[in-house]
């Protein structure tokens, strides 16, 4: 347990320099860099995406917002399967980021998405005042 414990944990485990992998055999902090991709893709969101800022290419990809575990793409203990999901998850935030945008330009008029005859009818002060108007 003792010598599990010193491997496993620090940071240098968890290739927190240098951007490789810990010191410790390799196959416990192989299997630990799997697992934090692998919640880099359950939970993005818990994840800094440094890709598109990063001003030093030692800086890390991404990183754990409460953790700080870093994750690197270019790293050798990054698994293979990485780079499929890492464009399968970039292109799911483009479709969302689209879609928001759509959802906001709808609204034609500004009148909370209605139809030019209910726009003028509310205008007008028509309809039946027992009405709520959604």
């Amino acid at each position: 347990y003792d010598s599990f414990q010193s491997q496993g944990q620090g940071r240098a485990a968890y290739g927190g320099r240098g951007g490789g992998s810990g010191g410790g055999g390799g196959s416990v902090a192989t299997k630990d860099v799997e697992g934090r991709w692998a919640a880099l893709f359950c939970n993005p969101n818990d994840f800094w995406d440094n890709r598109s800022t990063k001003r030093n290419p030692k800086a890390p990809d991404f990183k754990h917002k409460e953790t700080g575990d870093a994750l690197w793409i270019t790293s050798r203990d990054t698994p293979a399967w990485v780079e499929s999901s890492l464009k399968e998850l970039d292109m799911n935030k483009q479709v969302d980021f689209k879609s928001l945008l759509g959802s906001q330009q709808q609204q034609p008029g500004g009148a909370g998405g209605m139809d030019p005859p209910q726009q003028q009818q509310q205008q007008q002060g028509g309809g039946n005042p027992e009405e709520i108007p959604f």
